[in-house]
């Protein structure tokens, strides 16, 4: 998950400053945009990588992912097209790795996180973005959800090689 996780924050980086280019922005915002966009995501993986147990890690980093998303979208007022661009990478990353579950638990965290943000720091609405931003947003949510689907992809056709490998030996066997 560190590939499409590093790319697809440094897009959303790009969006983001897209966006504070077009509505202007506090430097403590750009600096919590470099930490949550351009660090945060080799942070995790180290997490994953030096964790005892790599996998259930990852899946904790999915969840982490969710809430700072859901910060995000507070963040930013919910513009629209970058919320839904967020929203549509966090859902779907939590669908593909757990199932109904850990989309919904992850959609609960995504929720929360902008709803305790948004509390916290004044409940905005401006949904309105500049062409750039629709564009990013539309083009970010183009190649992440073909990213995921082609390492799926991927990895079905791997699972039908060895079952197909298990069933020729079986047939040898017998």
């Amino acid at each position: 998950n560190y590939a499409p996780r590093a790319a697809s924050f440094a897009l959303t980086f790009l969006l983001i400053s897209a966006l504070f280019a077009e509505r202007g922005f506090k430097a403590w915002e750009l600096v919590f945009a470099v930490l949550s966009f351009l660090v945060y995501p080799h942070l995790v993986y180290l997490h994953a990588r030096m964790a005892p147990d790599s996998k259930q890690a990852e899946l904790n980093n999915l969840y982490l992912d969710s809430i700072l998303m859901g910060v995000w979208a507070a963040q930013i007022h919910f513009a629209l097209s970058p919320t839904v661009a967020i929203l549509v990478a966090i859902t779907l990353n939590n669908a593909v790795n757990g199932g109904v579950r850990r989309l919904f638990w992850g959609s609960v965290c995504f929720a929360a996180a902008a709803a305790v943000w948004g509390a916290a720091f004044g409940y905005r609405f401006d949904l309105s973005t500049g062409a750039l931003v629709r564009s990013i947003s539309v083009l970010g949510i183009f190649a992440y959800v073909s990213w995921v689907g082609t390492i799926l992809f991927l990895q079905n056709k791997a699972l039908l090689r060895a079952h197909h490998r298990l069933q020729d030996s079986e047939g040898q066997f017998h």
